[in-house]
């Protein structure tokens, strides 16, 4: 019965003692007490076993399935909010980028026809896919602005140096780019754990944006393979 349960071509014996093991508690090098549990004497210290019951328990014990230590593992509710003036100084130089790329994104989709953007290959699908982008810029900007509270920085009016929709997305790229690289330098250097939680998952949607816009077929500042690109007269010609 448990042979064909398993379906590992395993014989009974040789199933029966990997259960048995499997049971077994590990030694923990660090903390010998990890689990609040005392080691038996009667227990050598190379077996690395630990005595749960009759064991005697040092202190409380943990959640079951809990494991001793780690940050922010006490089961006390997080609070989503800067806690120093780096904290906040931080969010804002984020909250700042995240406005920027959202204006960028819906005034782009805005200011270019759907003739320009298909004629470098771009279809309904990507514009959709950008749209997407905006309404994901919404979502990180409202996170950073709730954990900043009503000091936050609010949206400004800008202006993008861009003449095509090809350096829209080139600069949409390069915004991406930086704002990865630059949250990722301060993120573990903030006092707030929950917010650097909240950043840590806003910051990774950014990235995804980066790699997406990376594989568009537009014109990039380091060249790829089959780029379309047009000269001053609108001709379009390839770029291998």
């Amino acid at each position: 019965m448990l042979h064909s349960i398993f379906g590992f071509g395993l014989r009974l014996p040789l199933v029966l003692t990997l259960l048995s093991r499997a049971r077994a508690v590990p030694f923990h090098d660090g903390n010998a007490l990890g689990l609040g549990y005392e080691r038996a004497d009667s227990v050598s210290a190379s077996s690395g076993r630990l005595v749960r019951l009759p064991g005697r328990r040092r202190g409380p014990r943990p959640a079951a399935g809990a494991l001793h230590g780690g940050i922010g593992t006490d089961g006390a509710a997080p609070v989503y909010r800067v806690q120093s003036d780096f904290d906040y100084q931080s969010l804002a130089l984020a909250l700042y980028q995240e406005w920027i790329e959202l204006d960028l994104f819906h005034w782009g989709l805005a200011a270019y026809s759907v003739d320009e953007f298909e004629f470098d290959g771009l279809n309904a699908e990507h514009r959709f896919l950008l749209q997407h982008m905006a309404e994901q810029e919404v979502g990180c900007a409202t996170v950073l602005t709730n954990m900043l509270g009503p000091q936050a920085p609010r949206q400004c009016s800008y202006s993008c140096p861009v003449s095509n929709e090809r350096e829209f997305l080139d600069i949409n790229l390069q915004l991406t780019r930086w704002g990865e690289a630059g949250v990722y330098g301060f993120l573990l250097h903030l006092d707030s754990p929950p917010a650097t939680q909240l950043l840590l998952q806003s910051i990774t949607i950014e990235a995804r944006q980066q790699m997406i816009l990376c594989q568009l077929n537009v014109a990039g500042w380091y060249g790829r393979s089959g780029i379309k690109l047009r000269d001053a007269r609108g001709q379009r010609f390839g770029v291998t």
